[in-house]
């Protein structure tokens, strides 16, 4: 016999969201100490910014062409989530890989993996 399920409240994908937003300015102030200032040591490789953005790509593409399609709660929860995680790659990536040596660089990847992870905001969450 199967039990059925109770259907998932909105307000699961609603802290999803927000623990994943502000887990990124968590690591931004506490792991890698703020923000940093100052002029780059040399000028940023290309292939490096194109790693660091290609999450924002990945991310958006998953917001506005794979989320949608979704018909359900239970169905949109494990696309959210794929998407947060790669809009928060390049907020990381920044992070990490770019540090300290490229500060404006890290500073722009911090604010577009913010406004890649904003535009999961799910008000989307809604039964159809």
């Amino acid at each position: 016999m199967q039990q059925s399920q109770a259907p998932m409240p909105a307000i699961t994908l609603w802290i999803i969201w927000f623990a994943i937003l502000t887990g990124l300015f968590i690591l931004q102030t506490f792991i890698v100490g703020g923000f940093h200032t100052g002029p780059a040591s040399s000028p940023v490789s290309s292939g490096m910014v194109a790693i660091c953005m290609s999450g924002i790509i990945i991310a958006s593409f998953i917001r506005w062409f794979i989320l949608p399609r979704q018909s359900s709660l239970a169905a949109q929860l494990p696309v959210m989530i794929i998407g947060l995680a790669f809009a928060e790659l390049t907020g990381l990536l920044s992070m990490f890989l770019i540090g300290k040596a490229y500060p404006s660089m890290q500073l722009l990847g911090f604010i577009l993996s913010v406004l890649a992870i904003l535009q999961f905001m799910p008000v989307y969450a809604k039964t159809k």
